[in-house]
């Protein structure tokens, strides 16, 4: 990235690894006979300078120097060339969760030597699952994507969570039925919660060829 911008001494710059731009200097008196001045960098690995114009080269700091060829008098200014996140993963795209179970979601940030890695989570629906530095609780049935995204690039990924209720209990009305000889006799249970997503079961069917009583077991 060529931005060649021009500026003057004496600011911390924070550019990224790849990016050039030019720094300008100024001498005095204006009526100077030589203004010939000469530009160094300290730590070249980083950042090189070449009249005046700047290339991040890697992570890192380096002080860069313009120094009057007539007097030696100098002026300084601090570079540091960080690496941005350019990539973010969680390692799994769809969980399946029951109210009130929690889960941590894990992800990946790159590259490993990232100068800013840290990230914020959200939730699209905190009614259905909240999020906290990754860690997901299942509040009620319903869905939501959950998303982590770098506080550095904006970059993100998701995962999607569905939230179900289980079956907590299944009850007979009654604890004796009586059938007439050959008549038929469908149960029909309560099942708690009211709310749970499988309300499925099966059904209890009895048929009597005498009088007798189908209990329940």
């Amino acid at each position: 990235r060529d931005t060649d911008r021009s500026r003057g001494l004496g600011d911390v710059y924070k550019e990224e690894i790849g990016d050039t731009y030019t720094l300008t200097s100024t001498i005095t008196p204006n009526n100077a006979t030589n203004k010939e001045v000469e530009w160094s960098s300290n730590n070249s690995d980083v950042a090189t300078v070449e009249n005046g114009k700047i290339v991040a080269k890697n992570k890192g700091e380096a002080k860069i120097t313009v120094k009057s060829k007539d007097t030696g008098v100098s002026a300084t200014c601090n570079v540091k060339v960080v690496k941005k996140v350019t990539e973010i993963s969680i390692s799994e795209s769809a969980v399946n969760l029951n109210v009130g179970d929690e889960s941590t979601l894990n992800y990946t940030i790159g590259p490993d030597d990232a100068t800013n890695k840290e990230v914020e989570w959200i939730s699209s629906n905190s009614d259905v699952v909240s999020v906290d530095n990754g860690k997901v609780i299942a509040k009620k049935t319903g869905t939501a994507n959950i998303t982590v995204k770098s506080k550095d690039t904006g970059i993100s990924a998701s995962c999607k969570i569905t939230v179900t209720a289980r079956v907590e209990s299944i009850e007979l009305q009654k604890n004796s039925y009586t059938v007439i000889k050959g008549k038929k006799l469908t149960i029909n249970p309560v099942i708690k919660p009211e709310y749970a997503t499988n309300k499925e079961y099966t059904r209890l069917l009895y048929t009597s060829d005498a009088a007798d009583e189908a209990r329940s077991v």
